[in-house]
């Protein structure tokens, strides 16, 4: 194996925080995480690295347990209190430092700072002296635990959440807390770092290292003589970056403002040490200094040049450290998470350049953080109420499936029962649906229950995105229901409520935008044609007088059309060519929708055929093939639930089979010599004598004649009193006549001529009128049919007549509890194998009559009759079907 290789392995283990690297550098004491020289600072030495000189030089009143560390000014070691029995830290001054004034006031004015400054956030001094050689010391509480600066690191090693930086922001406050009290009393710090702070092994925090501290209206000693050095090593310095300045600049570079920087020491206070708060808040958000150089000079020029970059837009190295792997170079980075906004902003206000700018004092700056703090816990206590709405989902998922599932086996029980049929039949059928509606019933209160979770969490954070974006969801989700069930009122209610949910989340935020785009609704329509360069004008359903008008909108030129964007909404194609017929082709495009007219099963657009000119009679209407919604009308009587569907292509007759027509086929099967049949279909009164509503003239064709009430029929009214096994033995006759296959629309059929493709509950629209369909109270008088060609207004998008009024429809299918069977989404024409063999089964009746009151005549409404029982309200009409392959034989060529 090569030496790389066990090098990557090193460098992913840094990567992922589980090696915390040690650096050592010549010329400078530098120690391992659990060596590290704060004064009070306290960790088990394997070794003792005490000098011979320096053994033996502690009181008679302690023992020696060895050092600890060691810094520019003194040596730290851990000693036992033999009187009070207690370990402290003994911080002793170096013997080559006697001779210096100025360094021994400041080490003896740091042990009267530390004893004087009696709070829980500041190391306390116990006890001070001066040995037999004339050094000074004092010893202070022992602190077991770790810099901030290792926290800080093991922090952004992992995920880098709220709760993460909550954790570093508990230990800040108290740093805060404890400088606040120092500059209550007159003391600036002037070395405020995060390898200053101890945490303790039991959460307790301490400031250490007061030895630059300044005392307000006291000299400063450091620079009232040139005694020291130019540069001394901090005691817990890992770099040349971090040492501390001494002579006219006291500090640590990385962490000193830029008065400090300047040398200004007499214009220092307490906003002084606020920047070296916002210093070390800069590291506890970035894991890294706000300035790095290669050493003190160089960081100090970037102090004094300008402000750092803003921790949330940088990267760092993961370990600070770059590996040469071979003759190849790799610098371990890791990019800073999302950061706290308002930890970012309290950073910036604290590190200002100008001190008048900054916050007045440490306890100024515990107040903002603890503020972001009680925020923070807030936050994460509604997120927890948020998780728990979150459980919510999956359960009312899988109930929901699990009603599905119930109501079809309910609908399978009682699929074939007779009305008749005893309730002990029904009963286990009966079960299951009243299971079903029990689990729906449990769904709803599952979501009013996420729905109420979610507005708590809000009492807890008004603000918080993650329970405004859960919510904003939902109510798209109602709003997206209530919008397809027209139910206006609700869907306003939920745009409402989504729109204020919307509103509340930051502008980037990604519900934010979906929201806007649904709003928006804007789609895009693809269409073709078995023959290219058809002319596409569109008719934007409008309304108008309670009703849908198709209204000029615009034309979108000639087929092939590829995503041609449209507003969401309904629409009528009007499809032209020279050549061919003109086609009416509806489009629905919900909110974002893509109208790509794709059949189930295949990839590409199923072309609109354009049939040849003269192909389709004046009576005939074009349904072209494509998708279609059906159900969903919760005030229809049995409708069926809301489903997207594919029908394919059919030609239906524009009016529903006349009298007049009737009649022909009447006159055919007599002179065929099926004089028996005919007597058979021709329509009869209801009751025990079943009378002929017909008469026969004088040649023996069958003519119009007062029926038992005395109304005289037209010969244009539709046909009625005739069962389904006669409106089944019209189709097939006229199928033998024409040589195309005629016969019953199937019921979804029905309803596709009917609605549409979009939903709508009568073919004119969503509202009613008694004036626009022949139903009861549509005219003065008694009730009775109209001729087919009356009531304009009941016209489908696809131009067939009298889907709403005048009479109900036979449908082929065999009425089943749920609806016809599918293949999957597609809907499958019915089998009528079943006429020749006379099979007695309900069948299904739909659309409105003349006896209906309007209101009741909705589209998506389902009925159903025994096949030998003729009606006065029931006619039918019929139905032509193409074959999905011959329109895809005809397909164009792309573009």
């Amino acid at each position: 194996m090569s030496v790389v290789e066990p090098l990557r392995a090193l460098v992913v283990q840094l990567v992922s925080g589980s090696i915390a690297p040690t650096l050592r550098e010549e010329g400078s004491v530098v120690l391992s995480d659990a060596e590290h020289a704060a004064p009070g600072a306290v960790a088990e030495p394997t070794i003792d690295d005490a000098t011979p000189a320096m053994l033996g030089t502690v009181p008679a009143r302690y023992d020696d347990l060895g050092r600890i560390g060691v810094g520019g000014q003194g040596e730290v070691r851990r000693v036992r209190d033999r009187e009070l029995g207690r370990t402290c830290a003994f911080k002793v001054i170096k013997a080559e430092l006697i001779g210096k004034p100025s360094v021994v006031a400041r080490f003896v004015e740091e042990s009267q700072v530390g004893a004087q400054l009696q709070h829980p956030n500041i190391a306390p001094v116990y006890d001070a002296g001066r040995l037999q050689d004339g050094r000074r010391w004092f010893t202070m509480k022992e602190v077991r635990g770790r810099t901030l600066t290792e926290l800080v690191r093991e922090v952004h090693a992992g995920e880098l959440t709220d709760a993460a930086f909550r954790r570093l922001g508990d230990v800040f406050a108290k740093v805060c807390d404890g400088v606040g009290y120092a500059h209550a009393r007159g003391v600036v710090h002037r070395d405020l770092k995060p390898d200053n702070v101890m945490v303790g092994a039991h959460s307790e925090v301490l400031v250490l290292d007061w030895g630059l501290a300044k005392v307000v209206g006291h000299p400063d000693r450091a620079l009232a003589d040139g005694e020291l050095e130019p540069e001394v090593a901090s005691a817990r310095s890992a770099d040349e970056s971090q040492k501390t300045r001494a002579g006219g600049i006291l500090g640590t570079a990385a962490y000193m403002s830029p008065e400090q920087a300047r040398g200004h020491g007499d214009l220092l206070d307490a906003r002084s040490d606020v920047y070296g708060l916002g210093a070390i808040l800069y590291e506890v958000l970035a894991g890294r200094p706000p300035y790095e150089g290669r050493d003190a000079r160089a960081v100090l020029r970037q102090v004094l040049a300008g402000p750092p970059e803003q921790p949330g837009l940088a990267t760092r190295p993961a370990a600070g450290i770059t590996f040469t792997l071979g003759v190849e170079e790799v610098e371990v980075e890791r990019p800073n998470g999302a950061l706290p906004a308002e930890l970012v902003a309290l950073c910036a206000w604290c590190m200002e350049r100008d001190p008048a700018d900054r916050p007045a004092n440490g306890a100024a700056v515990a107040i903002e953080m603890r503020s972001w703090l009680d925020g923070s816990r807030r936050r994460e206590k509604a997120l927890e109420v948020v998780a728990a709405a979150d459980g919510v989902v999956g359960q009312v998922a899988d109930l929901r499936e699990w009603a599905a599932r119930l109501r079809a086996d309910g609908d399978a029980l009682l699929v074939g029962t007779k009305t008749w049929e005893p309730e002990e039949t029904k009963a286990p059928g009966w079960a299951k649906l009243d299971e079903a509606a029990q689990v729906e019933r449990a769904v709803s209160l599952l979501e009013l229950k996420r729905q109420g979770l979610l507005q708590a969490a809000l009492t807890h954070v008004p603000e918080l995105a993650e329970a405004h974006a859960e919510l904003a969801e939902l109510e798209m989700a109602r709003h997206r229901s209530a919008e397809a069930a027209r139910e206006e009122g609700t869907a306003a209610g939920a745009e409402l409520r989504m729109r204020e949910h919307a509103d509340a989340l930051p502008e980037d935020h990604e519900v934010r935008g979906r929201v806007a785009t649904y709003l928006r609704g804007e789609g895009a329509l693809t269409l073709m044609t078995d023959v290219p360069g058809a002319e596409v004008e569109v008719y934007r359903f409008e309304r108008w007088n309670r009703r849908l008008t198709a209204l000029p909108f615009r034309r979108l030129g000639r087929t092939p059309i590829v995503e041609a964007p449209l507003p969401m909404g309904s629409y009528l194609c009007v499809v032209r060519h020279p050549e061919r017929a003109e086609v009416r082709y509806p489009v629905s495009l919900g909110r974002g929708e893509h109208w790509d007219c794709v059949r189930p099963g295949s990839r590409e657009p199923f072309p609109v055929r354009l049939p040849l000119q003269g192909e389709l009679g004046p009576d005939e209407c074009l349904v072209p093939a494509g998708w279609f919604w059906s159900g969903g009308d919760a005030q229809a009587t049995d409708s069926l639930p809301r489903r997207r569907l594919w029908c394919d292509e059919f030609v239906a007759k524009r009016f529903p089979v006349t009298n007049r027509e009737y009649m022909v086929f009447l006159d055919d099967l007599v002179a065929s010599g099926r004089e028996a049949e005919a007597m058979c279909h021709q329509p009869r009164e209801r009751g025990e004598r079943r009378l002929p509503v017909y008469g026969r003239d004088e040649a023996g064709k069958f003519v119009l004649r007062p029926d038992a009430d005395g109304d005289q029929w037209d010969p244009d009214w539709p046909v009625v009193l005739v069962d389904w096994f006669g409106a089944s033995a019209y189709a097939a006759w006229l199928a033998d006549r024409d040589r195309r296959g005629w016969g019953l629309l199937g019921e979804l059929e029905w309803e596709k001529a009917a609605r549409g493709v979009d939903g709508r509950f009568y073919p004119w629209g969503d509202e009613h009128d008694p004036s626009w369909l022949c139903s009861r109270g549509s005219h003065p008088g008694r009730p009775f049919p109209v001729v087919v060609e009356s009531y304009p207004v009941d016209t489908s998008p696809y131009g067939v007549r009298g889907l709403g009024g005048n009479v109900q429809d036979w449908c082929a299918d065999a009425y089943v509890q749920g609806g016809p069977p599918l293949q999957g989404d597609l809907v499958v024409p019915s089998i009528r194998d079943d006429v020749a063999r006379g099979v007695a089964v309900a069948r299904v009746v739909r659309g409105g009559n003349w006896f209906m009151a309007a209101g009741k005549a909705r589209s998506a409404s389902r009925n159903r009759s025994e096949p030998s029982s003729p009606s006065w309200t029931i006619g039918f009409r019929l139905v032509f079907r193409t074959p999905p392959d011959q329109v895809q034989r005809r397909r164009p060529a792309p573009g």
